[in-house]
């Protein structure tokens, strides 16, 4: 039998029920967002399969591919029919489907830039562009979009209103980037402009919000030139304190503070990039790791740049050179970098087992502690996926059965959760395969003191309403048991027709609804 509650404890029994609702709801708004549960030190997460999809001979050869930053989508470009022929594909990675978004006979299409739901696609043989939409596979012209050089830089502005675009003309001895803006909703370029320097520019980078174009020219010293996108404006032009000694200099990365990212490609002298870090206002360069790193991987967000290094602790900066004189290039430990300040946020000490990554393919996570990359011991032995935590030195390692390292790539995506290898045998067969990392979703929400946070307000914001509803009840309480004051205390009445208190305690009849009230 259901015990009837009475009108003070219905509140408290609707607070408790939304008390237990909100935490419900808590919990699963955390938990797509909720970081590996705690390994033991000698253990790190160990990849797993997820999906495998074969799909089909798309072409003799890879020429590149890309991942949607969710994992959803990829784009795969091949050459057919020994390079007589250029197929783009899109495939839904969680089915396996591949769709074609273009073939041609000599000429190829290239992404210009990819989202989570469409790709704009820049197509050489028309020199326009189209956007390919990823789920339903419709094509949308973008008229007036032209452009004579190839694609080298996009970003879009205006909450994705615009696009900045910068191309590459290698032909040209006087101009070798153009840059256009253009208006996605009323399909109209609003700037156009090419870019002239006093020597030969030699890399560019647009700003995170594509308002500003960054070019690096000129030999020793180095100037780095800012343009505005919206009217081509030169707004820049600072000598840097590079002079080239170690090798070419490009731009890569605008970190959140503004500066950029510089990399330099070794000279003879020098067998090891370099980065550093340049105040475009004042040209000065700063090293964000010294000549005994080596980079085998980074992790690039919107405003965040991490760099996963191999470590001679043993060797002089100016001597970096003989980084490369055997299969780990001298490596005494592996170290995460954080580009932004250039502090070492993990660092572990080399295994015995370890060797470089098979292929190349390495990949560190956003936060700098784990590390995964293919592993090979040599060409008889397995390719496998191993993971390092860089906090510990912890391995694990997944066998991946029937996969050749010559012919394997790999993306790190959807927030860091997977690993996405695509494979290509000797038909012209591709098997695209996501492994689960076991760790990534280190964004806000993956915070566990964030969690924790959100968690406590909904505690806070419930018990503050019990405790006001039970002071509203022991003040009914108190009322109850408070002794009688002296005089008539008169009593409420109320219609027997529709229940309506009745204010005047004499009235004859029902104010409300006009029924007879017997004294």
């Amino acid at each position: 039998m259901n015990k009837r509650l009475r009108p003070c404890e219905a509140p408290l029994a609707s607070l408790r029920r939304l008390f237990a609702a909100l935490a419900m709801v808590a919990c699963l708004l955390a938990s797509p967002f909720a970081t590996t549960p705690a390994l033991a030190e000698d253990q790190a997460p160990t990849p797993e399969l997820t999906n495998s999809y074969s799909l089909g001979q798309l072409g003799s050869q890879l020429l590149f591919w890309l991942v949607t930053d969710d994992g959803s989508h990829a784009l795969i470009a091949t050459w057919k029919d020994d390079y007589d022929s250029f197929a783009l594909y899109a495939v839904d990675t969680t089915t396996g489907e591949a769709s074609s978004v273009a073939q041609q006979d000599t000429n190829y299409c290239t992404p210009i830039l990819l989202s989570n739901t469409s790709a704009l696609v820049y197509d050489t043989s028309s020199q326009g562009a189209f956007l390919y939409d990823l789920e339903s596979g419709e094509k949308t012209d973008l008229p007036g979009l032209t452009f004579e050089s190839s694609p080298y830089r996009a970003r879009l502005m205006d909450g994705g209103d615009r696009l900045a675009l910068v191309g590459f003309d290698a032909s040209s001895d006087d101009t070798m980037y153009s840059a256009v803006v253009y208006d996605l909703k009323s399909q109209q370029l609003t700037s156009s402009f090419n870019v002239t320097t006093e020597d030969a520019p030699i890399s560019c980078v647009l700003s995170s919000d594509g308002s500003t174009l960054y070019v690096l020219d000129g030999d020793s010293p180095y100037h780095v030139v800012a343009y505005d996108m919206a009217t081509g404006t030169r707004m820049l032009d600072q000598a840097t304190s590079y002079s080239g000694d170690s090798g070419r200099a490009f731009l890569q990365f605008e970190l959140e503070d503004g500066s950029l990212v510089v990399n330099t490609y070794p000279n003879d002298e020098h067998l090891v990039d370099s980065q550093y870090r340049l105040d475009p206002e004042t040209g000065e360069l700063s090293p964000i790791i010294d000549g005994t790193h080596d980079v085998l991987a980074m992790n690039q967000s919107t405003t965040k740049l991490v760099y996963l290094t191999l470590v001679n602790q043993n060797l002089p900066a100016d001597q970096s050179g003989e980084l490369t004189s055997d299969d780990n290039r001298g490596g005494t430990s592996l170290a995460s970098v954080d580009a932004a300040t250039g502090d070492v946020l993990y660092s572990m000490s080399l295994p015995t087992d370890f060797s470089m990554p098979a292929n190349g393919y390495a990949f560190v996570s956003q936060d700098g502690r784990y590390a995964t990359m293919l592993h090979q011991d040599s060409d008889d032995s397995p390719l496998t996926l191993r993971t390092y935590d860089v906090s510990t030195g912890a391995s694990s390692e997944v066998e991946l059965s029937g996969m050749d390292s010559q012919s394997v790539e790999g993306v790190l995506t959807n927030d860091d959760r997977e690993v996405a290898l695509l494979a290509v045998d000797d038909d012209g067969v591709f098997t695209l395969s996501t492994y689960d990392t076991g760790y990534g979703g280190n964004g806000l929400f993956c915070n566990p003191l964030v969690i924790a946070g959100i968690v406590a307000a909904v505690v806070v914001v419930v018990g503050i309403a019990v405790v006001v509803v039970r002071r509203r009840r022991w003040a009914r309480r108190a009322k109850t048991d408070a002794p009688e004051l002296t005089g008539a205390h008169p009593q409420s009445r109320f219609c027997p027709n529709c229940g309506r208190e009745l204010a005047n305690t004499n009235a004859r009849f029902c104010p409300s609804c006009g029924h007879k009230i017997n004294s």
